[in-house]
This record gives C-alpha cells, structure tokens and sequence, in this order.
C-alpha cells in the first residue's frame, strides 16, 4: 500500500532519511540502517462498525489494496429473503403467514391455514395422543361415530335409539319404557290444539297434578267427577245425578247450585258485578233498584242527627234552613244590627277599628290598676300626669329606663357613649373634657345626651336624655354610688363616663350622673361646668 512497506520490501531510490517513526496502527522504525515497519492492530481502538464506516480489503486477484464501507459488506450479504439496509440485514416476512416480534421469527397468530398443513385421507382427523404429539386418526368404520373415554379420542360402534311404534301424524308420544316411544291414539297436537280423543271403553280425562296436589277434569255423569281440586280438597266441582254444583275450598262448602238453581254462597263475593234481579234486605241487599229517597231519617235510622239549620241572632245563614244537598255557611251579621248586647270580653286581642272614647268608662276604671304596655306608642295630644313617673333602676342587659330623643350620629357610637350636639351639622358627637381632644366640651358646649343604642355614622337612633342604662359589655366595672364625670378620653374604647374628674389644667369638669350598679348608670347631666386650673 500507498506510503507502507511491508516486512521485506524496499523502496526504490536514495534519499537523505534521518528518522522512521511509526505511526498509529505501525511497530518498528528507527534512525540508523534498514527499518522495518509492521502493522500493528493492538494500536488501534477497538469500536463497533455502524452505517458509513470503512475497513481495507484486497481485492480477489490478491493485486489490489482498497477500501470498503459496512454498508457495501451488508448489501454482500443481503442474500434470498434478506434486505440490507443502513448497514443491518433483516428478514423478509410477509407478515401474514410469518411475523418478527422484537429480535424474533414466529409463525403469526391464525397464520397457518389448511393449505399449509399436510394432506389428510379422506375422513381422516387430527388428535392429539398419549405422547401429546399431533396425530392423524384415519376414518373409522360405517356407522361408527367419534367417542371419548375420558381420556382418547377413538371410532365405536353407534348405541342404538329409542324405538317409537304406534304414531300417526300429530299424535303426541309418550315414554312406554327404557329406549321406547309409542304414539297416544286419542292425544293429538294439530297446529294449536290439543284434542282428547275417546275410545269405546275410555272416558276422557285431564290431570294435572303436582305431587299430591291435583286437578282432574272427566266426563260428567251420575257418578264421575267432573272436575276434582286438589287432594286435599282445595278446588271440587261435582255433576250429579240432579245436576247440582258443589265447589268446596279447604274442605268446606264454598258455592251450592241446587236443581232448582239457586245459588248459596259460603263466604263474601270479593268481586265481579251482580246482573240478577233486586236482592232483598234481609239477603243483605237493598231490595230496591235505586238509592234515591231509599232511606227516611229518622225512620230508618236511630241515633242524633241534624234536621234544620237556622241562623239565630246575630248570626246570617247562606243557605235554607232545611233540604237535601244544601250548603250551609254561618256568619255574623254584617250590619251588626241583630246584635243588642254582649258580655264582658276577658281575653283576645282587639284587631278592628279605634274603639269611640263614649264607648269607653267613663271612670277609666280600666286604668285604675297596674297595667303593663310593650311596644311604642305615639300621643297626638299633650300627656297630663298627676303621679310622678317612675324608671327601672336596674333594668335588663343591654336596655336602659327614661327620657330619650332620637337625633342624627355625626360619627358610628355604641351603647353608653356620651355625646355632645355640633352646631355646625346638629349631629351627636363623642363628648371629652381634656383640653386638647377632639369632641371637647366647653363651658357653652356641653355633653347632653347618652347613645342608647349602637349608631352608625350619620343614621338616626335613640338616645337617652335622662334615666337608666345598663351595659355590661361596654361600661367599665363602677363603684356602687360614685359620681361620674364626662370622660378625658376613651376607656377600652368606649367613651363612656369616667369615676375619676379630670383634673388636668383647662379640662372641663362637667358631673353627668352616678353608678347605680357596677354597669348600670342613671344619666342626669348637671350643666354647670368646672374648668381645672
């Protein structure tokens, strides 16, 4: 090769060489005398071929050194039923009869058809025997069918059938012993109908029984049954001598039709609609054919009753007084005109009109008594009082005893804050006495009020002028008794009275009431004002 002497060779001319190295995949050289080079393979790296890769060959005549890719080696030997492809080979299949599944060749699922299995003899079959192999059973003699023993597969003699004698057509066969079938000459079955036939010496007859239950159905005569419930006596219908019916359930009489034909019955008819003639009240019925005027109170009944409706006094009748299907409806007089007078009325409560002072005693002895009155209530007229009137000094929590006044909240209050009007907006305000606080009182602008309740901001609420109110949420624990002043600023952030006066220089001490319990306060502001100096 181009570049390469192999072991024994020289090159042709002279030259001035100093060194021969050898290069990768070459043993030997030197710098002095003859050097050989040797290809050497344990050089180069050891790599799996892929798809592009070159190798040398020498061609077949052994003359020619050249070179090779792996995807021309491939194609080499890409023989019958193989492809190259990129270098790998792969097996033709047609994917029909022949599949690969990953790095495997196998026969496809249903693949193999009849034209691919070896020939059978005629009548032949396939088995598989005791060696389970597949084995060929050639075809067994006439008349010979296919049995199992439990375990093989082999050709028997045929068992003979059961033998029928006696059928015509449609006549219905029956079991006359082991392997035997004889046709009924008086049972037939023709399209839908079943016929009982009769012989000279046979009567017929139907059975139907289910263990020792039965029902059996014959000819009528003066001695057959014609039909029989069951054994025990469930269902029985007999046709004598005088053609009376007997039908008995549990083993007593139900229905009896005599020869004359009357019908006597056991027990309740439950059902069905009655198509004889009247049926006398003594036989339970009405006797008549119709209900109408059938029954006269009091002549037919006993017992109490209504007879007549009359409206009395005060009262007015929509209806007659007295008929049939009349509707009744009682009222009270709306004129009120047949109503001269009523007792006393104890108890309800009024819901008409304004009752007429000259309806009322004159005395008001009515009002003489304590009387107990809830809810508002709204005088057009001035109030004279010759009593003093008196408050709850301890009323319940949150509520309060004495003079309010609703006004408009200039800010949001709650219940026991005590309050000044703003003339700037005539809204309450929160009311202090330090000097520099907002809401301070001075001696022409005074606390005058209490919130009785909770308030937003510029809403409408009531507030207590005078009297009791009790929170137990809102004011601080108070010593029984002790004076409370309008407050230098909030406690617990209610502005509510304060125990102690202010006492610090320009504040303005103003006495708005005392602590009639540890949370109930009587309000009653005092409008001399104070100034600490």
């Amino acid at each position: 090769m181009a570049g390469i002497f192999l072991p024994g060779s020289k090159a042709s001319g002279t030259g001035d060489i100093t060194t021969v190295d050898a290069g990768v995949g070459l043993s030997g050289g030197g710098d002095s005398g003859d050097v050989t080079l040797t290809l050497d393979l344990s050089e180069l790296s050891t790599v799996t071929p892929i798809n592009g890769d070159f190798f040398a060959t020498l061609d077949s005549d052994g003359a020619t050194e050249q070179k090779t890719s792996t995807t021309a080696l491939a194609t080499l030997f890409a023989g019958d039923g193989l492809t190259a492809s990129a270098a790998a080979l792969s097996v033709n299949v047609d994917d029909s009869t022949i599949e690969t599944d990953s790095d495997a060749i196998r026969i496809k699922d249903d693949g193999v058809t009849a034209a691919k299995l070896f020939n059978l003899a005629r009548g032949s079959v396939l088995i598989g025997n005791a060696s389970a192999a597949t084995a060929e059973l050639t075809i067994g003699n006439n008349t010979y069918v296919l049995t199992s023993d439990g375990t093989d597969i082999a050709w028997a003699a045929a068992s003979s059938g059961a033998s029928l004698s006696g059928s015509t057509d449609n006549t219905v066969a029956t079991v006359t012993g082991a392997n035997a079938l004889a046709g009924e000459a008086n049972l037939t079955f023709d399209s839908n109908v079943l016929t009982v036939g009769a012989s000279a010496d046979i009567e017929p007859q139907i059975i139907l029984q289910n263990d020792e239950n039965s029902l059996q159905i014959g000819v009528a005569n003066a001695t057959d049954d014609m039909i029989t419930g069951s054994a025990d006596g469930d269902v029985v219908i007999n046709s004598v001598g005088d053609h009376k019916v007997l039908i008995a359930q549990n083993d007593t009489l139900a229905i009896t039709l005599d020869a004359d034909g009357d019908v006597t019955f056991a027990n309740n008819i439950d059902g069905g609609t009655w198509l004889g003639t009247t049926i006398a009240v003594n036989k339970g019925g009405t006797g008549a054919t119709s209900l109408t005027n059938l029954i006269t109170l009091a002549t037919h009944t006993t017992g109490d009753y209504v007879q007549n409706i009359t409206a009395g006094t005060g009262l007015t009748s929509t209806g007659a007084t007295s008929g049939e299907n009349i509707a009744h409806s009682l009222s009270v007089d709306a004129s009120q005109t047949q109503i001269t007078g009523v007792g006393t009325i104890t108890t309800g409560v009024w819901q008409g009109d304004a009752v007429a002072s000259a309806y009322l005693d004159a005395d008001t002895a009515h009002l003489t008594t304590t009387q107990t009155f809830t809810g508002a209530k709204t005088f057009d007229e001035n109030i004279a009082l010759t009593k003093s009137i008196t408050y709850d000094s301890t009323p319940a929590n949150p509520s309060y005893s004495g003079v309010t006044a609703t006004f408009t909240a200039g800010e949001t209050l709650e219940a026991g804050e005590v309050v000044y009007l703003k003339a700037a907006d005539t809204k309450m305000w929160k009311a202090v006495a330090n000097t520099g606080g907002t809401g301070l009182v001075t001696a022409e602008i005074m606390c005058v009020a209490m919130a009785a309740e909770d308030i937003t901001a510029d809403n409408p609420g009531l507030f207590l002028l005078q009297g009791f109110l009790r929170d137990d949420d809102n004011f601080p624990t108070y010593a029984i008794g002790e004076t409370l002043y309008v407050p230098e600023a909030e406690q617990g952030g209610q502005n509510v009275p304060e125990g102690e006066a202010p006492d610090t220089d320009g504040d303005m001490v103003q006495v708005i009431g005392w602590a009639a319990d540890a949370n109930t306060v009587y309000f009653s502001p005092n409008f001399t004002m104070v100034e600490v100096a």
